[in-house]
């Protein structure tokens, strides 16, 4: 059976929509995975900009510790 023109056009947007959504999962993909390796690195590198730091209590010029964040 030969397929018309209109399916034919159909099936191909279908394909081609399916394709942009293959597409974008693997974007997404990548972008996870990539994520994924930027907070490991950042984990074990203790230089980096991202990590967290606790505040210290600083000492006044007698010595006393003034309990006020650095």
């Amino acid at each position: 059976m030969i397929e018309s023109k209109n399916d034919t056009s159909k099936n191909l947007e279908k394909a081609l929509q399916a394709l942009k959504q293959a597409q974008q999962r693997v974007a997404n993909e990548k972008k996870k995975q990539n994520e994924k390796k930027r907070k490991a690195e950042n984990h074990h590198n203790p230089l980096s900009p991202m990590r967290k730091t606790k505040a210290r209590a600083v000492r006044n010029d007698e010595g006393k510790g003034t309990g006020k964040p650095r």
